[in-house]
């Protein structure tokens, strides 16, 4: 452990004076806090010294608005039961994180994510698991969907596998975590063969993201569904899409509560049509009375100009 130890101490050094680390030094800084939560090693007092102050030194640097390797080495897992010290110093450092760079579980449509022909394999295949990164798994959920699940132990993933996805080039819909997590197990399921005719539609809410995203499906996007370290779910779509449905955001839909229901919080898959049928209503005469609006204008500014 004095070798590693040694590293850390280094790096310290090397993170205050130069402001970054390399991808090695950055995985072998995060294998250390992953073995000691793996392995319990929290007897090494020397290590837990080394680790808390490098993870102070992070927190110093992100307050300072800095980002580079340095921040892969942030695990999004909790350390309270090796040492309470360490977790509250990088809960600080997640704290100071964008959206992004902590997030625990990622399913993506297999296309965005860089994918290259493996010698062994067919061009576009993947074996069913391979490791991308010290403390990221990916693994193709289902071929049929075509769905990729990247799941990461640290912080920085869409860093660090350098996935083809340049959140710049994305908008993410405005929509509650639970109703996030809600869509994703339907439109999942649905996708692999698996739903019934029943949906779970806790509040209007919920029907409301899933007929937005029904809408956003004619569009032919491709949603990916992102989880945080501290359990909080985004769904983002392309800026083009995006701009195709953002006309439909501003509309709610009517919470049904009759023959649609079957058991609490139940309800027959199609209400979820009724909803964007709804929608496509709603947004039809808002259009409609635009354009009359705008004829009825016209209309007075030609009768201006007779007179």
């Amino acid at each position: 452990m004095g070798g590693l130890q040694t590293i850390i101490r280094n790096s310290i050094g090397k993170l205050h004076g130069v402001g970054d680390i390399t991808e090695q030094e950055s995985d072998e800084i995060f294998s250390a806090a992953y073995n000691l939560f793996k392995y319990s090693l929290n007897a090494d007092a020397y290590l837990i010294t080394a680790l808390t102050a490098w993870y102070n030194e992070v927190y110093n640097q992100l307050k300072n608005g800095k980002d580079g390797n340095f921040v892969s080495t942030l695990p999004l897992f909790s350390l309270v039961s090796i040492e309470p010290g360490i977790n509250d110093i990088v809960g600080s450092c997640l704290n100071l994180l964008p959206w992004h760079k902590k997030v625990r579980y990622a399913g993506l449509p297999a296309g965005i994510l860089p994918i290259s022909r493996l010698p062994w394999k067919p061009k576009g295949r993947l074996p069913h698991s391979f490791g991308v990164g010290e403390g990221i798994t990916l693994y193709r959920t289902n071929r049929r969907i075509n769905i990729t699940t990247l799941i990461s132990n640290r912080a920085a993933l869409f860093q660090k596998v350098n996935v083809k996805a340049d959140l710049n080039e994305y908008v993410g819909i405005d929509a509650e975590s639970s109703a996030a997590k809600n869509w994703w197990i339907y439109y999942f399921n649905e996708k692999c063969g698996l739903a019934g005719n029943g949906v779970f539609l806790p509040s209007c809410h919920d029907l409301w993201l899933h007929a937005i995203m029904k809408i956003t499906e004619r569009f032919k996007a491709k949603p990916f569904f992102i989880v945080t370290c501290d359990n909080k779910a985004k769904i983002y779509i392309d800026k083009e899409s995006y701009t195709k449905i953002k006309p439909y955001l501003s509309f709610g839909v009517s919470c049904y509560k009759s023959k649609e229901k079957t058991s609490d919080n139940i309800y027959d898959k199609s209400i979820i049509d009724t909803a964007v049928n709804e929608l496509d209503s709603k947004l039809k005469f808002m259009l409609d009375n635009k354009r009359t609006r705008e004829r009825i204008e016209l209309e007075d500014g030609w009768l201006k100009d007779e007179r």
